[in-house]
């Protein structure tokens, strides 16, 4: 071997023995940057999730206020009927010849109109407009046959309202 190629290789082992330990530092260096942004990623990932969490109960609220409502009853046309018959037969104790048959429909008509009114009366019913505020801010309002006192945990159910279920006592021993 020659003195010049001996030469050239003792300075070419130095050169690439830096050359490796320089790739080998970036390696490490890259290889841990990149452990660290996919840390970095899962946790902001998992904050964010967490930030942006639905409520656990979609239909859940509490009672906010409630408002009696009357709620006019349907007639089924037995008080109209009645009524024009009770009318008619009033109306037919007035007047004569062609005044008592006009008083007969005048009664039986008017009697028909109360008639309907007061079975309307009479079937009505109470209800109550319950504003129930939810657990996402929102306001719904449903109409219940029952009051419910204000602060009271509700689950929304289509039209109706069900007592939240309280979580179940624990006892300790």
């Amino acid at each position: 071997m020659s003195s010049s190629n001996l030469q050239s290789r003792q300075i070419a082992t130095p050169v690439r023995q830096a050359l490796c330990a320089v790739a080998c530092v970036a390696w490490a260096l890259l290889f841990q940057s990149s452990a660290h942004a996919q840390s970095s990623a899962s946790t902001t990932s998992t904050k964010t999730q967490a930030q942006t969490k639905p409520p656990a109960c979609a239909n859940c609220g509490t009672v906010e206020s409630v408002n009696e409502v009357k709620k006019e009853g349907k007639g089924t046309g037995l008080g109209a009927v009645g009524g024009a018959v009770a009318g008619g037969l009033l109306g037919n104790q007035f007047g004569g010849g062609k005044g008592k048959t006009a008083m007969t429909v005048v009664g039986a008509v008017g009697g028909g109109v109360a008639g309907n009114a007061v079975e309307k009366k009479v079937r009505s019913e109470t209800v109550y407009d319950v504003n129930v505020r939810m657990q996402d801010g929102s306001l719904r309002t449903v109409q219940e046959s029952q009051a419910y006192a204000i602060g009271t945990k509700v689950v929304v159910d289509g039209s109706t309202l069900k007592l939240a279920a309280s979580p179940a006592s624990t006892t300790t021993k």
